[in-house]
């Protein structure tokens, strides 16, 4: 039993490595910026929808959301393009499986979540469908995946509540009714959700008109807020992420990602 025990504590050690994180991490007030992206694509869709991290090949892949001809391009934490391709559907939420090694993602309204890889030659695979329907609150929903409680998560669609919905059977959905703490939902981008992995500050949103990160754990209770440093853009509509510790926002106009370590 001991030894079995031992090898879940270095199973857990493990994990918090590859994602950056400790149980006992509290956010830091002054986010460091260390990761900065611009795409290759220059053309194609301005509403970057996330940035996900790939331990095992120690790369960040992000997407852009809107068609399904618009680019998905991955880079190394130095800012190299590792490479730039058309990402095959309309993606919103993209997220890292740990268990099946695949990235998955949940597209626009009822087109359901696909998922794909990246082969040995750092390209990604072509996407398939692994469930088909609208398991998001509304056509735009940013979904993010909780790999401890296995479930994509999602804001609603009145902000008032995150919804999660099973990744083995995504019927099968449970509530968490946020606590604001008087913050109007108007000041909330409605597709901004992170999943941080961090225990009491498991997730964070964004409070785009006092420039604030506003971080919630499991109960839904409002635990920290972050001013969001001065030199990045923040928008009403998608342009913001979080994975690997860091919180990483868009620039629509320079197509720029930059990313900022946060735990």
């Amino acid at each position: 039993m001991t030894g079995r025990l031992n090898m879940k504590a270095l199973c857990a050690g493990v994990i918090a490595c590859l994602f950056g994180f400790t149980a006992l991490a509290q956010p830091m007030q002054n986010p460091v910026k260390d990761v900065t992206y611009k795409l290759q694509n220059e053309y194609d869709g301005t509403n970057g929808c996330a940035v996900i991290w790939l331990p095992k090949k120690n790369i960040y892949v992000a997407a852009i959301a809107g068609n399904a001809d618009f680019p998905i391009e991955a880079f190394s934490p130095a800012g190299t393009t590792v490479f730039s391709e058309r990402i095959g559907f309309d993606a919103r939420g993209i997220w890292y499986n740990g268990k099946t090694d695949k990235i998955e993602s949940n597209a626009a309204g009822s087109d359901g979540w696909y998922s794909f890889e990246i082969d040995p030659t750092n390209r990604p695979t072509t996407p398939v469908s692994i469930f088909a329907g609208q398991y998001q609150p509304d056509f735009q929903s940013v979904g993010v995946y909780d790999y401890s409680k296995k479930q994509v998560c999602f804001l609603s669609t009145d902000l008032s509540s995150i919804e999660c919905y099973s990744r083995k059977k995504p019927g099968k959905t449970s509530s968490i009714t946020l606590n604001w703490n008087g913050i109007p939902s108007g000041n909330v981008n409605p597709y901004a959700l992170g999943y941080t992995g961090v225990s009491g500050y498991d997730f964070v949103c964004l409070d785009y008109i006092n420039r604030k990160m506003v971080f919630f754990n499991r109960s839904g209770g409002q635990t920290a807020t972050v001013n969001v440093p001065e030199d990045a853009p923040v928008y009403d509509w998608f342009a913001f992420s979080f994975t690997n510790g860091h919180a990483f926002f868009f620039d629509k106009d320079l197509r720029t990602w930059t990313g900022y370590k946060v735990f």
